[in-house]
């Protein structure tokens, strides 16, 4: 990336031409823009990746290999480099190498070590002001079929005999499956 650049060109010069990380990678950004409530935070991702020299097939992996194909999961490993990188005695998951090795292993199909998403997000809630979400499910009741917005994103409970959330749909047209709301952090289980 160079400065001066379109944020599409940068985005585009990360991915390789890569159709999945095109769509992928400004999804992220906006939900960074969204956690920290700062339209620059597009800009500080796409120049995290470029100062981690993750590009291409290598952010490819990352996002669908070791982050699970979710983008809380992306922001977290960027913002926990970004920050690790500003502090003395930063844990290892917040280093540079640590990611290069998940990265290479899943190149290589070793999955041994998965990164530690949550102490991840305690660390850097800790050290910033970026606030991960986490959606409050206390008002479900037994019986009930409705749906409430939260955050956003809208809950849909189908389950009459449990409390279960099927899926969420959120106010940009996407949607996503309880499992994966759970994996992002959404829900705290």
């Amino acid at each position: 990336m160079k400065k001066g650049m379109f944020f599409e060109d940068c985005v585009l010069s990360l991915c390789d031409n890569i159709i999945g990380l095109i769509v992928m990678l400004p999804e992220a950004c906006k939900q960074a823009q969204s956690i920290m409530d700062n339209e620059r935070a597009s800009i500080g991702i796409l120049s995290m990746l470029d100062t981690m020299e993750i590009y291409g097939n290598d952010l490819a992996v990352m996002f669908s290999d070791v982050c699970e194909r979710d983008n809380i999961n992306l922001l977290t490993i960027i913002w926990a480099f970004e920050i690790g990188n500003q502090i003395h005695d930063a844990p290892d998951f917040a280093k540079l190498e640590v990611v290069k090795k998940l990265i290479n292993d899943a190149h290589n199909g070793i999955r041994k070590e998965k990164y530690p998403f949550e102490e991840a997000r305690r660390f850097i809630e800790g050290k910033s002001h970026i606030r991960f979400p986490v959606a409050d499910f206390s008002f479900l009741e037994k019986g009930n079929v409705f749906s409430r917005m939260i955050g956003d994103a809208y809950a849909f409970v189908f389950d009459k005999d449990a409390r279960t959330i099927s899926n969420f749909t959120f106010t940009n047209g996407g949607k996503m499956s309880i499992r994966d709301a759970k994996r992002a952090g959404l829900i705290q289980a």
